[in-house]
C-alpha cells in the first residue's frame, strides 16, 4: 500500500513533455540590433492592450561615470512573435537616461492605453517627458517637461482612469487621457490657500502625489506633506475638481490603509502579514475597503518566509493590475529537478478577489546560466485567458548582469517554466522504500549510468552520487525521514523525482 501511494505521488512528479506547454511560450527581451557594450537587458514596463507592448532598456556603465540607460518600445503579438520596435528618444535633451529609477510606465483602464513618463532627463530633476499611447502604441499626446504627480508610491504601476496630475510651470493642470487640460491652478496659490485656511498650525504645506481620481464623484484625493519645527506630517485630502479641500485624515490614523483607484471606485486597501518562523511560512491578510470603511472583500494568501540579514521576512509584493485586479509575487524555497533554487509563485486575482492563477515557475528554461530571477512590475491577462508575465534574469550575482524574458502562462496555467521541460520520462525502481542503510536503482538497462540527488522537505541537498543501475548506494548516514530523490541519466535527457523514507 506505501509503495503504491510513493508511485502515485511519484507519479505526479514525474517531469513531462513539450505538448503539455504547446500553448506557454518564453522569449528573450532585447533590442533588434543589440549593443555589444550593454551589461543588461532590462524589461521595464509591460503593457496589455491589442498587442504586447514593452518598455526595454540597454544599460551601460562607464567606469567613474554614471550609469545609463537607452529606452526602446517593442510590441508583441499575443504569441509573443515581435512585430515591431521603436526608439524612445524624442526627449530633445540626449537620447540616455542616468537612472532606470526615473523611468516609469502605467496602464489606462480597460487596456485603453498606457502612458510613459521619465524624470531626470540629462541627469537634471527639471527636464521631464510624458506620453500618453493607445492600445496600438500610437501617441495621443505627449508634455515636455511636465512632472506627473501620480507617480505610484508603493508599484510601479497603477489604474490610471480618467486623467492626470500634472505640473508645468509651478501649475498644477489636470489633463484627460486624450490631452484635454480640464484644470489649472496655481501651485503656490494654491498651497498658501491650504495652508490659511485648513492648516494654519503648520509652517508650511505642500502637496505630494495624487493617490487617485474620481471625476463621477467630482474628488481627488492627494497626499499632503505639513512642516511644524521640522517635523512633518501627512496627510490623506480629498478635493473636488476646482480643489476645494473637502475632507483630510492624518496618514498614521489610517494605519496601513492606502488609497487606490479601483476599477471606478476609490477604496482603502490594507494588508497584515504573520510570520511563522518556526515553520518557515508567512500568512498575509487583504481587506479592501470603501471610504465609509465597509469591507467590500478580503482574502488571505501563503507562502515561505525568505531570510535575509535582517531575519525573516514576507517577500510577497502586490502590484494592481489595469483592471482593478492584484498581481502578488512570492519569492519561495522550492526544489528544481537539478538543484534547490528560489522559486517563485506569482498568484493573480480578479476585482472580487477570486484568485484565478497560482504558479509557481523555476529558471530551468532559461537558456542561461542564472543564479536567480524575479519577476517585478505588472503582469496581466490576455482576452484569451493567458498571462504575461515579465522576468528577469541574474547571469551572475552582479546587480549590473541580468537578461529579460517575456514569459507567456497559458489559460490552462502552464509554461515552459513551470517544471523542468524534457524530451522523455523513464520507469525507475527506486527499492527497498523505505529503507534503512542501503538503496538500489533500477533503470531496466544494464550498466546504465545516472546522476542522483538527494532533498530533504525543506529544499536542501543532504545528498549526491554518480550511479550505476542495481549499484548499492550507502544511505545510512543521513537522518530518519521523509525525502525526494531525483535521478538523472547521464547521456540521455531523462530525469525522474520520487519519494523515498528513510527508516
Amino acid at each position: 500500500m506505501l509503495n503504491k501511494f510513493i508511485y502515485a505521488i511519484a507519479s505526479l512528479l514525474i517531469l513531462v513533455s513539450n505538448d503539455a506547454f504547446c500553448q506557454g511560450k518564453l522569449v528573450e527581451v532585447h533590442p533588434q540590433n543589440p549593443s555589444g557594450a550593454a551589461l543588461s537587458t532590462g524589461l521595464n514596463h509591460l503593457f496589455l492592450g491589442d498587442k504586447v507592448n514593452v518598455l526595454i532598456s540597454e544599460n551601460f556603465k562607464n567606469f567613474g561615470s554614471p550609469a545609463y540607460s537607452v529606452f526602446y518600445l517593442q510590441q508583441y503579438d499575443y504569441d509573443l512573435n515581435l512585430i515591431q520596435e521603436e526608439p524612445i528618444r524624442d526627449f530633445n535633451y540626449t537620447d540616455t537616461i542616468f537612472s532606470q529609477d526615473k523611468v516609469i510606465g502605467g496602464s489606462l483602464t480597460n487596456n485603453s492605453g498606457f502612458f510613459i513618463y521619465v524624470e531626470g532627463i540629462n541627469d537634471s530633476a527639471e527636464k521631464s517627458y510624458f506620453e500618453v499611447r493607445d492600445s496600438s502604441s500610437t501617441i495621443v499626446f505627449a508634455k515636455i517637461d511636465a512632472k506627473l504627480l501620480d507617480v505610484p508610491l508603493f508599484s510601479k504601476s497603477r489604474n490610471y482612469l480618467h486623467d492626470f496630475a500634472l505640473i508645468k510651470n509651478n501649475r498644477l493642470i489636470q489633463v484627460s487621457k486624450t490631452g484635454v487640460e480640464n484644470a489649472s491652478f496655481d501651485l503656490d496659490s494654491l498651497e498658501s490657500e491650504l495652508l490659511n485656511n485648513y492648516f494654519s498650525q503648520a509652517d508650511s504645506v505642500k502637496l505630494q502625489n495624487r493617490l487617485a481620481a474620481k471625476p463621477s464623484s467630482n474628488k481627488n484625493y492627494y497626499s499632503l506633506l505639513a512642516y511644524k519645527n521640522g517635523l512633518d506630517t501627512y496627510y490623506n485630502c480629498s478635493f473636488d475638481y476646482n480643489f476645494q479641500l473637502l475632507d483630510s485624515i492624518r496618514g498614521q490614523a489610517l494605519n496601513d490603509y492606502r488609497i487606490e483607484n479601483y476599477q471606478d471606485e476609490i477604496v482603502l486597501m490594507s494588508d497584515s502579514t504573520v510570520i511563522d518562523s518556526s515553520s518557515s511560512t508567512f500568512q498575509t491578510f487583504y481587506q479592501f475597503r470603501d471610504f465609509d470603511f465597509n469591507v467590500k472583500f478580503s482574502f488571505q494568501t501563503s507562502g515561505r518566509v525568505i531570510y535575509s540579514y535582517f531575519g525573516p521576512t514576507n517577500s510577497e509584493q502586490w502590484i494592481f493590475d489595469f483592471n482593478g485586479a492584484l498581481n502578488l509575487v512570492n519569492g519561495e524555497n522550492f526544489i528544481k529537478p537539478l538543484d534547490t533554487t528560489l522559486g517563485y509563485r506569482v498568484r493573480y486575482y480578479d476585482s472580487t478577489g477570486t484568485q484565478e492563477l497560482d504558479h509557481l515557475f523555476y529558471e530551468d528554461g532559461i537558456p542561461i546560466s542564472t543564479s536567480g530571477l524575479s519577476t517585478y512590475s505588472t503582469f496581466g491577462r490576455s482576452a484569451l485567458g493567458e498571462f504575461i508575465v515579465p522576468i528577469r534574469a541574474w547571469r551572475s550575482n552582479s546587480l549590473l548582469l541580468y537578461s529579460s524574458y517575456l514569459l507567456k502562462i497559458d489559460a490552462q496555467g502552464s509554461s515552459p517554466l513551470s517544471i523542468h521541460v524534457l524530451e522523455e520520462s523513464k520507469v525507475v525502481d527506486v527499492y527497498p522504500n523505505p529503507s534503512k542503510n542501503w538503496l538500489k536503482i533500477n533503470t531496466h538497462k544494464s550498466g546504465e549510468r545516472f546522476k542522483i540527488k538527494i532533498f530533504d522537505l525543506q529544499g536542501q541537498l543532504v545528498f549526491q552520487q554518480d550511479g550505476v543501475s542495481e549499484q548499492q548506494m550507502n544511505i545510512s548516514e543521513l537522518p530518519y525521514g521523509t525525502y525526494y530523490i531525483q535521478i538523472k541519466g547521464d547521456k540521455d535527457n531523462w530525469l525522474n523525482t520520487y519519494w523515498f523514507i528513510k527508516n
